[in-house]
């Protein structure tokens, strides 16, 4: 009862947390965790105890996104049974181990992983007779594995499955057992991302008004400034009345995709409607089409992920707008140059982006 009370306040306590949280996140790499879970212990029929509650703390540090190291301490007391029958009294029991955890993430917020490890197990069960009386401290070892539900950013509901093997007997009683525990994972102290910095805003210098006394070009500039005399009529020319090298026409625009995914939202077929009008009216421009992705998943599938993104838009601009693919170039840069903190959900879906940059070729 006290345990089932236990989860009850554990689950909801999570879900609370949950729904005032806007972003999530699966493990993050150089984090610290910690958590606390209760469940049930089922032991090996020839140690003639039943099944009881079991209550665990745990704590470990992520190297990575998948791979982790982990505490486990665990504490129960199973009731004496003989012929079948409990007699009411308990023996206390207890494990310590030391064990490597290999997540492997499915989306942003669902992490399964495997688990394995060993330490050592400490039990009687002085409250059953003889001759099924023993006090045993062993080494043991244990597999297992479970999943993780992040909730936010740093809190993850947790269900645990674990088989322990004892190495050794005692009074001809082994201590194979089996548990399921559910409970709550936390994270913390990750590193602060490297903030981004903000785009320098160039504004371009006005042109000077014109003045007197003289200006015999006719270029805006007076004659007592002007260091190009004798300017073309209408030639467009900077503050010493010289002519300006006009800079190129140039166009950018920013798509974001859904995770692990190249298909492109309607939302951005105007936007790339814009990008045809734009290389229609200026017939010499060209298009480079930058593909990314966030760092969830291997850096290899990531580098194809990205590729296939620019080819996407490549692609719908040469079928459906009658761009030419020889004036569109794509490259793919995989996860190696986010624009937000992988960290965050919110940052994910930023970098989970193509960029295509349009400018009018000289």
């Amino acid at each position: 009862m006290i345990m089932k009370k236990l989860l009850t306040a554990l689950i909801s306590a999570a879900i609370l947390v949950g729904v005032s949280s806007i972003s999530y996140a699966v493990e993050r790499e150089k984090t610290l965790t910690f958590g606390f879970m209760a469940g049930e212990q089922w032991y090996d029929s020839n140690r003639r105890e039943s099944h009881s509650s079991v209550f665990a703390i745990h704590g470990g540090y992520n190297f990575n996104t998948n791979w982790a190291v982990e505490g486990l301490f665990q504490w129960a007391t199973p009731e004496a049974v003989q012929n079948g029958v409990k007699l009411g009294r308990h023996s206390p029991e207890w494990k310590v181990s030391g064990n490597v955890v290999y997540n492997f993430p499915m989306s942003d917020v669902m992490v399964p992983y495997l688990t394995a490890g060993a330490g050592w197990r400490n039990a009687d069960n002085a409250a059953n007779p003889t001759p099924t009386r023993f006090d045993s401290s062993d080494f043991m070892t244990n597999v297992g594995g479970g999943l993780k539900y992040f909730v936010t950013d740093n809190l993850a509901l947790r269900v645990d499955a674990r088989y322990y093997m004892d190495m050794e007997d005692d009074n001809g009683y082994n201590g194979n057992d089996f548990a399921v525990l559910a409970g709550i994972h936390i994270t913390f102290g990750a590193p602060k991302p490297e903030p981004v910095p903000m785009p320098i805003v160039q504004v371009a210098p006005k042109a000077p008004k014109p003045m007197a006394p003289a200006d015999s070009d006719g270029d805006g500039v007076t004659d007592d400034r002007d260091k190009c005399p004798n300017t073309p009529r209408g030639t467009k020319v900077d503050k010493d009345g010289c002519p300006v090298v006009m800079a190129p026409q140039r166009m950018e625009i920013k798509i974001e995709f859904d995770f692990d995914s190249a298909q492109i939202r309607p939302a951005y077929h105007a936007a790339l409607g814009d990008v045809a009008a734009f290389m229609e009216k200026h017939s010499n421009a060209v298009a480079t089409i930058e593909g990314h992705t966030d760092s969830t998943g291997p850096e290899s599938y990531n580098q194809s992920l990205s590729e296939r993104r620019s080819n996407s838009i490549s692609d719908y601009l040469a079928s459906k707008k009658n761009i030419s693919a020889g004036r569109l170039k794509t490259v793919g840069y995989g996860e190696s140059r986010p624009v937000a903190d992988n960290g965050t959900r919110d940052g994910r879906q930023r970098n989970r982006r193509v960029i295509a940059v349009i400018i009018e070729a000289k």
